[in-house]
């Protein structure tokens, strides 16, 4: 947790190296819903959509009327729960139903393009920009050694793409944004033969820019 506060805090520094470049730097927190699709030559399933949290820094760049990049840092947890049925050592069905819990801790760095409209009160915008997770921690309990090892296989990098829709808004003299984020992977999270994890997100943030 000291490395990632390390990090964000490195982010808002930034943000007095340029003024020219730098349109302004922020925080954002929130709720991110998961979830994955297991496959195997035995059984198929999704695990049930879990809210847990995100927060992190950004940087806006470059920011013009319309058009700005956003630079992230995010601190993001993925949870795991769901009810599957049992496999042994071999592969093979033993046809009893067990629990599945877990969690998988990511650093997220993404740089968004953005496009924002200016209205009366509100300034809507659309982002979109390629993403990078890099997993910092992980637990999984199964009961079941087959799916404890798929877990332990996945990969601990994944790379991917992220799209949303927000607004600006100031409320009470501060410079607020709400948005939802879909967070979208190019890659399986485990990719072998009758082994598969696949996953995606959605962020829902609130934030302030200073």
């Amino acid at each position: 947790m000291k490395k990632i506060f390390s990090i964000l805090v490195f982010a808002i520094l930034l943000s007095s190296i340029n003024a020219q470049i730098i349109k302004g730097f922020g925080i954002k927190t929130g709720v991110t819903l998961s979830d994955q699709e297991w496959n195997t030559a035995i059984d198929n399933f999704n695990t049930d959509n879990l809210a847990n949290f995100n927060f992190g820094a950004y940087l806006e760049l470059f920011g013009s009327s319309n058009f700005s990049l956003v630079t992230e840092i995010n601190y993001v947890r993925n949870s795991i729960e769901t009810s599957f049925i049992g496999i042994d050592s071999h592969g093979s069905s033993i046809g009893e139903i067990k629990d599945m819990d877990g969690k998988i801790d990511y650093l997220n760095i993404s740089a968004l393009c953005k496009f924002r409209i200016d209205l009366l009160f509100l300034s809507p915008y659309i982002v979109a920009g390629p993403k990078l997770d890099m997993e910092l921690d992980k637990s999984f309990e199964s009961m079941d050694s087959f799916y404890n090892n798929m877990m332990d296989s996945i990969d601990s990098k994944r790379f991917g793409a992220k799209v949303g829709i927000g607004s600006e808004f100031n409320l009470l003299a501060l410079n607020m944004l709400a948005e939802v984020i879909y967070d979208i992977n190019f890659d399986k999270l485990l990719d072998e033969k009758n082994r598969e994890i696949s996953a995606n997100s959605i962020d829902l943030r609130i934030g302030i820019m200073f």
